[in-house]
């Protein structure tokens, strides 16, 4: 019995070897069966259309309409709100099939799940609440967008894909990964009508890294090189203003510093280094509201020494 049996799984894996072998008769097979997928898919049988496209994929590999079944698998499991498998199902088809003309549809697809997931902790943010269990969590939502940048790395994406994988990865607090991303768009795509804002949004995540509290000197200083690097490329955009103003914030912040340290100088008795440190100060600091602190202090501190 059990050669029997034997012979009959034989035969099963034959047929079905045989079935995914590029033939004539394959790809009619397919396409009728695609077709017929397709008419579930519009009467609402989403299941079972799924099913079919499945069945073309196992048993037609190499006909023309695998993969656009597999891309059909993937849009009604997105429409379906089935997040996770959905990506899956477009990761199947850039993985089996990455000379297909869907190879971008599918980059598309699994781009459009990963700012669905957002949007969704988004809105469960705003409302102090935990989103529905349906979406993914931040770890895994990360997990995807590497998955999609590895997958850009074989194609060529398009310039606003690749723009809004860098702003995504930044939303998701990958500011490392999203400097990096924005970097290769501007070598990729440098007179793009997006390159002057991806200039701009180096600038900004690293000013960000610097306005934290510890205000690590480094990211300010690649800050102000990447903004130097957007007014110098870039003078006729919108944003230049907005750029050359947190500039002048960055510059700021040093003159800041030394006031509040001459002002503790003022408090612990020690009028000498405390006017010492407001001179040093105003000699550095640009034209702001901040020098004018620094110079009120200076007069009031010399009114208090005579």
């Amino acid at each position: 019995m059990r050669w029997l049996l034997l012979l009959a799984v034989a035969g099963a894996v034959a047929i079905e070897a045989q079935a995914a072998r590029p033939t004539v008769e394959g790809d009619v097979r397919a396409l009728e069966m695609i077709q017929a997928g397709d008419r579930l898919a519009l009467k609402g049988d989403q299941g079972e259309a799924v099913e079919k496209y499945r069945a073309i994929v196992r048993l037609y590999p190499q006909s023309y309409s695998a993969p656009k079944a597999q891309l059909q698998i993937g849009d009604l499991l997105a429409a379906n709100r089935e997040h996770a498998s959905a990506f899956e199902a477009y990761q199947a088809l850039i993985d089996r099939f990455p000379a297909s003309n869907l190879f971008t549809p599918a980059l598309e697809g699994q781009f459009a799940i990963v700012q669905r997931i957002m949007d969704a902790h988004h809105h469960a943010d705003q409302k102090g609440v935990k989103p529905p269990r349906t979406i993914p969590d931040r770890e895994t939502l990360a997990a995807m967008l590497r998955q999609i940048l590895q997958n850009g790395r074989h194609a060529r994406f398009s310039p606003l894909l690749q723009y809004q994988v860098a702003i995504a990865l930044d939303r998701v607090g990958d500011s490392r990964e999203a400097i990096a991303e924005f970097w290769r768009f501007l070598g990729t795509y440098p007179e793009d009508a997006l390159a002057d804002d991806a200039a701009f949004q180096i600038g900004f995540v690293e000013y960000r890294q610097a306005r934290e509290p510890n205000r690590e000197r480094s990211a300010r200083e690649r800050a102000t090189v990447a903004f130097d690097y957007f007014l110098t490329h870039y003078p006729g955009s919108e944003k230049v203003p907005e750029a050359a103003y947190l500039l002048a914030l960055m510059k700021s912040w040093d003159t800041t510093a030394q006031r509040q340290t001459g002002d503790l100088y003022e408090r612990t008795g020690k009028p000498a280094a405390a006017l010492k440190t407001y001179n040093d100060a105003l000699k550095s600091a640009p034209e702001d509201d901040e020098a004018r602190k620094v110079s009120e202090r200076i007069e009031a501190l010399k009114k208090r020494m005579r």
